[in-house]
């Protein structure tokens, strides 16, 4: 009931807020809800625009704080105030780097790091004193939980600079986060960022080698385990590219239009794999699996025509007018009587394969 009243933003009272956190505070029973109130007070003086108050309170209770997540919080907000809001940049830095530093594995840590990364990308030489900074930090803590972050950040600054030896660089800190974390929540989004190098350098099988990492994770891992992953699509759409071109491997590509087919929910894509997978069919002479992959299409076409129209007439039926309802049935019949694409596709292919059995194109 004392934090409610204190909370005072509706009517813009924040300096009364920030007295009421305050006494809150000292008449805490708990830690916790000492510094609950602590940084509620704090924020209040921040939102009160009294900037200096703020930082001061930040700082008094990141030395203060009784349990060291609330010290972080306090450190992290005390620099962000002073990276956005005082026009320090340079103290915010510091103390971002600060509580990396102290506090690797609170998610404090893990924000300070971001708000590193948004001061290097804008300038050269920040990068490269930040680069400079993350490998150094990183070699002194190497099992911290923000270690793999580091290493994964090192590698975004690296691909920046978009050189080839910068991009051999991060390649060589993506595999030892690989090696040295391999739980990492982030091992995807470096894996991910290790092929992006690889295809910049013309690497194709290395590329590919890479993504069909990132597939057999996202496939095998209980931990990360969805099919619907976005990274899965990504990886197994580019490793069709890469079979389909330069490593000229047909039979891996299908193979992965199949995975994609199988495993994908409904996607826009499918039409796309599908005519992909038989025009590979028909180029290997294989004209009967074609005609089958083509049939697959138009019944795909049809049932989301068929689906499309259902969902139409449904939005009619909620109609409260009779008039009005039976106008709009009236259009859904007419968009449901329009030529699909697909079906035109799959219906020239069926018949010009039918029509020339045994000849290649």
């Amino acid at each position: 009931q004392g934090l409610v009243q204190g909370e005072r933003r509706g009517d813009g009272q924040h300096a009364l807020a920030a007295q009421r956190y305050a006494a809150l505070r000292k008449a805490a029973k708990t830690p916790a809800d000492a510094d609950e109130a602590a940084l509620l007070a704090c924020e209040a003086e921040r939102r009160a625009h009294r900037l200096a108050a703020a930082a001061a309170c930040f700082d008094e209770l990141a030395k203060s704080g009784r349990d060291r997540p609330t010290r972080a919080r306090a450190l992290l907000h005390g620099g962000e105030l002073r990276y956005d809001e005082l026009g320090r940049p340079a103290d915010g830095v510091k103390m971002f780097q600060a509580l990396v530093q102290r506090a690797p594995d609170t998610a404090a840590g893990l924000r300070a790091l971001s708000h590193l990364m948004r001061f290097a990308a804008t300038d050269v030489a920040r990068r490269r004193e930040m680069l400079g900074w993350m490998l150094a930090a990183e070699r002194a803590q190497p099992k911290s939980e923000l270690a793999d972050n580091l290493l994964l950040r090192s590698a975004e600054l690296l691909a920046l600079s978009g050189q080839n030896a910068a991009r051999k660089q991060a390649i060589a800190l993506l595999s030892r986060m690989a090696t040295d974390h391999p739980t990492s929540a982030a091992g995807l989004v470096g894996q991910e960022l290790r092929a992006k190098m690889h295809r910049e350098l013309q690497q194709p099988a290395a590329e590919a080698k890479v993504l069909e990492r990132i597939v057999g994770t996202i496939e095998t891992s209980h931990v990360v385990a969805s099919y619907i992953e976005p990274a899965h699509t990504r990886s197994l759409e580019r490793l069709v590219d890469l079979y389909l071109g330069p490593l000229n491997k047909p039979a891996l590509a299908e193979a992965r239009l199949r995975r994609l087919l199988a495993t994908a929910h409904a996607p826009r894509q499918v039409f796309t794999w599908l005519a992909r997978m038989a025009t590979l069919q028909e180029k290997a002479g294989r004209h009967r699996d074609a005609v089958t992959t083509w049939r697959q299409l138009l019944a795909e076409a049809k049932r989301r025509q068929a689906d499309m129209a259902r969902n139409d007439r449904r939005i009619c039926g909620e109609e409260a007018d009779a008039s009005k309802r039976k106008q709009c049935l009236k259009e859904v019949a007419g968009h449901a009587a329009l030529p699909v694409k697909e079906l035109a596709w799959a219906r020239a292919a069926i018949n010009r394969l039918q029509a020339n059995p045994g000849r290649r194109p």
